[in-house]
């Protein structure tokens, strides 16, 4: 979270997008579904992953693994792949009934033909530890004491301190409209748009916004105050806002008298407009009469 491991977060995103069990995604149509959570044993991993696949009857697996482990140090090492085979049904075949008698012959020949056969009527059966019984935990309380000074005191800092937020909270809007100025060879960025874009439109507008970097340059100028106006998306999905903002128009039309729907503005980036199907989004709009306003923020990037 704060850098401890090489492959640590670094994007707001990878906060938002983080999936608490990925592999269960995709489970449920897999052989095999699994999660690498060390690279001391991601050989064995991948091979018993492919062991399903081969398999009869075959069919898809998955492997996940955190950025962490992906990005971790490991020795180097190797493994038998003949051990790895695809596991066949029914009784044993012949090339497993071929390598029992050649480690049997192996074995013979290292410690003698006694050995193996006290070893094998004998057996080993691993014994169970009794886990480690844990520590008591201790519960520490503390008490607090005050008097009509200290309540007095209090009181008068929280004043202070809502003098000083409302003081910081002028000077950011301050700070955020001349940010939004456009620039002296007349071009602008997010800042500008969205500030004309709110003085441009109804009050009550609804905006659904796919900004993704530029959302919350978005947020600053739009500065929405009605309650639902603003809807955003929390987790993946990139491409959402398109068929969401007519979705978004047609419930209001749904609860507001016929023609009488509120105005609907989609905003969305370059990239995560195409993420949307624009196409299919504007064949539905105008088939079914469902106008939205898009805005697309282009930030002049290669997504040839």
């Amino acid at each position: 979270m704060d850098g401890e491991h090489r492959g640590s977060r670094t994007e707001y995103i990878h906060w938002i997008q983080d999936v608490p069990d990925q592999k269960h995604i995709v489970a449920q149509y897999c052989r095999y579904a699994g999660e690498v959570k060390t690279g001391a044993n991601v050989k064995q991993m991948v091979n018993r992953a492919l062991q399903f696949a081969k398999s009869a009857p075959q069919g898809p697996v998955y492997l996940c693994g955190a950025r962490e482990i992906m990005e971790a140090d490991i020795g180097p090492y190797r493994l038998k792949q003949e051990d790895w085979e695809p596991v066949r049904l029914g009784g044993l075949a012949e090339s497993g009934v071929a390598r029992i008698g050649n480690c049997r012959r192996r074995l013979r020949r290292s410690l003698g033909p006694d050995a193996v056969q006290a070893q094998g009527r004998r057996g080993r059966v691993p014994r169970r530890r009794r886990p480690v019984e844990a520590a008591h935990a201790h519960v520490i309380t503390a008490a607090l004491r005050t008097g009509d000074a200290a309540a007095k005191l209090q009181a008068a800092d929280g004043r202070e301190h809502a003098g000083r937020v409302q003081a910081e909270h002028k000077q950011l809007l301050a700070s955020i409209q001349d940010k939004a100025e456009p620039r002296p060879d007349g071009s602008f960025g997010t800042g500008h748009l969205c500030r004309t874009l709110k003085s441009l439109c109804p009050e009550d507008t609804i905006y659904a916004v796919e900004a993704v970097t530029n959302a919350s340059f978005v947020h600053d100028n739009i500065q929405p105050t009605f309650p639902g106006s603003w809807i955003n998306c929390g987790g993946g999905g990139l491409g959402w806002s398109g068929g969401a903002a007519l979705g978004i128009k047609l419930a209001t039309e749904a609860e507001s008298p016929p023609g009488r729907g509120k105005f609907v503005v989609q905003i969305v980036g370059d990239g995560t407009y195409l993420f949307s199907v624009p196409g299919s989004v504007y064949w539905i709009s105008k088939r079914y009469n469902i106008p939205v306003l898009t805005i697309v923020l282009d930030n002049k990037g290669n997504h040839g």
